[in-house]
């Protein structure tokens, strides 16, 4: 997305609400300066809803995003095992191994 400013030059303190969607298998994680400076973020660059106030120049901020992941209890009867033993934290749309083990 690009803010322009016209006249060239009266853009500061310029704000813009912007907001991060992540996809199924993502979080949100916060807002980062990739190019320039003087940027605010308003309640603050965690929230995936915001307001940008550039203050000076031009800049470029990135949203960003990570896999989300889930924790897979496991437990077995008076026999056997399982591989991981009792939990294993798994990462979306990353593929993982589970064995269970009976004598």
């Amino acid at each position: 997305m690009s803010v322009m400013v016209n006249p060239s030059g009266n853009g500061n303190s310029v704000s813009v609400t912007i907001s991060a969607t992540a996809g199924a298998e993502y979080n949100f994680s916060a807002w980062s300066v990739t190019s320039g400076q003087g940027i605010a973020f308003n309640p603050s660059a965690s929230a995936a809803s915001v307001t940008v106030t550039a203050s000076s120049e031009d800049a470029t901020i990135q949203a960003n995003f990570n896999k989300k992941t889930y924790t897979l209890t496991m437990t077995s009867g008076a026999v056997g095992y399982t591989s991981p033993w009792s939990s294993a934290t798994l990462t979306s749309g990353v593929a993982s191994a589970i064995v269970a083990y009976a004598p």
